[in-house]
């Protein structure tokens, strides 16, 4: 009787990794049970890594891996071990006019995937062309809201398609004066979307109203005057989730809930010597939050506070409480908050500094250098290139899946991408098989198992 052959270490014909799935099978056509075992694997490799970069770089590897990480259950459990996106840069408005400038946080430089994604994008703005009237009004999940003239337009850097422009909102002169614009994330469920908010003012009888644009709808919405509402003290808006704010009166907050339009006065939780001595935005987490500068100059400290909601009061408590000394590690003159935005504040110090201050660490994540007080971009939640393929039975094995990875042991994932066909080497735990991976090839993938069996 002939021994048996040896199993091969030569890398597999890559001719054969463009055949369909059904014909790479050794053993007949997979059963449910073995596509869901293998889509584990693959989804435990693709909780591992390190940054929404990474992931999207893996993502693109295959098609079946898009659909993978494209499920909305592993979008989740991805986002709870990956609880921040990280901090791409800072675009600076300029003195004068036209379009912002980007700097790039040295965070990126020193990150492979992240360094790749930006290259990939149009970050710079060239895709909007030179114009002196270009003015930067707001950004919000990797997306700028920005002016030119009477127009306004929705800009991706990251894709660096052509920008959308928004039909003007049909509002007379005698209608009042518009005071700010903000852009927030859609209503829908769909990542794309998006919802522009421009906040209206007639002075002469103390009336505020709000007009709304849906770009699943792609038009805009005038809603009802609402009366005796001042104008606020400070036009620049401050936004969390579904809620602005403009800073009304020394004491006091305007308050748009954007889910039911409704505008209300909310308290501070203190006194500040200054407005811009606090700012209000979100947490890595999405809650309100409210950060400030309190204390004398020599005894400076960073307070946070969280908006609690009992259903029928809105109330700030605090947080946590640090000296700046401590998070700057160095004498600092700080004068402002400028903004504050998935778990990052934005401090303007003295000789042009800004500090990008990590709210849950309270350490320094960036620092720049520029004369203006600039936007932070960070990589956006969820990744655009993610959505959901639609394709209910995939979909439903790859959600069943998921739901157990967090029972698995964590073990180390070392993975190498590159555009030449290699092996990829997993280490999983033992609960699941030690396989080979060959990289891209021609936009193909194949995941080998011990069981032969080949995705």
């Amino acid at each position: 009787m002939a021994a048996p052959r040896p199993p091969s270490t030569d890398p597999p014909d890559h001719r054969r990794l463009c055949m369909p799935m059904a014909a790479q099978l050794i053993n007949g056509a997979p059963t449910t049970t073995s596509l869901a075992d293998d889509l584990h694997a693959v989804a435990e490799v693709l909780l591992r890594l390190p940054s929404p970069a990474a992931l999207v770089r893996a993502a693109l590897a295959s098609r079946r891996w898009r659909q993978i990480a494209s499920s909305p259950v592993f979008l989740r459990r991805y986002r709870s071990r990956h609880t921040s996106s990280p901090l791409l840069g800072l675009y600076v408005p300029r003195s004068h006019a036209g379009l912002p400038s980007f700097q790039l946080a040295d965070s990126v430089r020193s990150d492979r995937a992240l360094a790749k994604f930006v290259r990939a994008g149009d970050f710079n703005l060239t895709g909007l062309g030179s114009h002196p009237e270009w003015r930067l009004l707001d950004c919000h999940n990797s997306r700028l809201l920005l002016s030119r003239g009477e127009s306004r337009a929705v800009y991706n850097p990251v894709s660096g398609q052509e920008p959308l422009w928004l039909p003007l909102p049909q509002i007379s002169p005698l209608e009042g004066t518009s005071i700010s614009e903000c852009l927030l994330q859609g209503r829908c469920d769909d990542a794309a979307s998006f919802r522009v908010f421009s906040v209206q003012h007639r002075g002469c009888d103390q009336m505020v109203r709000a007009a709304e644009y849906d770009s699943c709808t792609r038009q805009w919405r005038r809603h009802q005057w609402v009366k005796n509402i001042s104008r606020p003290q400070h036009d620049q808006a401050m936004h969390a989730g579904r809620l602005i704010f403009w800073r009304y009166e020394d004491t006091s907050l305007l308050l748009l809930d954007t889910a039911t339009v409704e505008f209300s006065i909310l308290g501070l939780p203190f006194t500040f010597f200054q407005p811009s001595m606090y700012a209000i935005g979100d947490t890595v987490d999405g809650v309100c939050c409210l950060v400030g500068l309190v204390g004398s100059a020599n005894n400076l400290h960073l307070q946070v506070w969280l908006l609690k909601e009992d259903g029928v009061a809105k109330m700030w408590e605090p947080e946590k409480k640090v000296p700046v000394s401590q998070v700057l590690g160095r004498d600092a003159q700080l004068h402002q908050v400028h903004v504050v935005t998935n778990g990052v504040a934005l401090l303007g110090g003295d000789r042009c500094h800004q500090f990008a201050i990590n709210l849950k660490k309270m350490c320094i994540d960036a620092e720049f250098e520029c004369s203006a007080l600039g936007y932070p971009l960070h990589m956006p939640w969820p990744p655009a290139v993610l959505v959901e393929t639609g394709r209910e039975t995939i979909n439903y094995i790859v959600d069943v899946v998921t739901k157990n990875l967090s029972t698995t042991k964590e073990t180390e994932v070392f993975m190498n991408f590159t555009p030449h066909p290699t092996f990829i080497s997993i280490n999983l735990s033992k609960d699941v098989p030690t396989f080979c991976v060959p990289a891209i090839h021609d936009n193909c993938l194949s995941i080998f198992v011990h069981s032969n069996f080949v995705l």
